[in-house]
This record gives C-alpha cells, sequence and structure tokens, in this order.
C-alpha cells in the first residue's frame, strides 16, 4: 500500500480536479468520477495537516 504525505495528496487532488475540468463537456461521468477522488484526496490532505499527520498510515491517538 502507498502511503502519501499530506502535501501529495493535496497537490493530486488539483490534478484530478483539472483533469475532471478538461473531461467535462465530453464525459459527464468521466468527470464526475475524476472530481469525487478529487474531493477525497483534497479532505484527507487537509485532515492529516490539521491533525499533524506525516502519511496516511499515521494513526491519531
Amino acid at each position: 500500500m502507498i502511503n502519501p504525505p499530506a502535501l501529495t495528496l493535496r497537490r493530486r487532488s488539483e490534478e484530478l480536479f483539472n483533469s475532471a475540468e478538461r473531461e467535462r463537456p465530453h464525459k459527464e461521468d468521466s468527470a464526475a468520477l475524476l472530481l469525487f477522488y478529487a474531493v477525497e484526496c483534497g479532505l484527507k490532505s487537509i485532515y492529516m495537516l490539521r491533525n499533524n499527520l506525516r502519511s496516511t498510515d499515521d494513526e491519531r491517538a
């Protein structure tokens, strides 16, 4: 399993969002899925930064 740091997740969120924007005029279903994963990565990165977690493998006690 890959355990990326928060800033990598944030960057990936932006990449997925941009991909969704490019897909939207042509393929609504694909754009929606990309947008879903963009939000997931973004929320996960916010949570990690607020709780001082280094990677997705870290746990908050």
